[in-house]
């Protein structure tokens, strides 16, 4: 396995247009827009449930967009190796709203 086979396995996933969408800058900026705008929007209709400081916490990347990165993980113990895709977006503006949801589900 070699660069070649990774970024041919890469561009091979990424051309699904059933999973993924290629987005313009314009329309980059939008839905980042959009999203913080409903993330505030959320807080704000919870804000009595929640404290100053959680609000804060959900609220920490919302200025702050970076966009998610995308990989394969190589399965090598399929004939033929397959990658498997995936998407890190822990720095993502919604980072610390999953981050939150995820510690309260454990709790539970």
């Amino acid at each position: 396995m070699d660069l070649a086979w990774y970024e041919d396995k890469c561009f091979n996933q990424l051309k699904d247009n059933s999973t993924y969408k290629e987005l313009s800058v314009t329309e980059t900026k939008e839905f980042c827009t959009k999203t913080k705008m409903l993330i505030k929007h959320t807080l704000e209709t919870y804000r009595k449930d929640l404290s100053y400081k959680e609000i804060q916490i959900l609220l920490s990347k919302v200025d702050e967009i970076e966009i998610p990165n995308f990989y394969i993980n190589p399965k090598i113990h399929k004939d033929p190796t397959v990658g498997r895709h995936s998407v890190s977006g822990t720095n993502w503006i919604t980072g610390p709203i999953s981050k939150s949801v995820a510690h309260f589900l454990q709790e539970s």
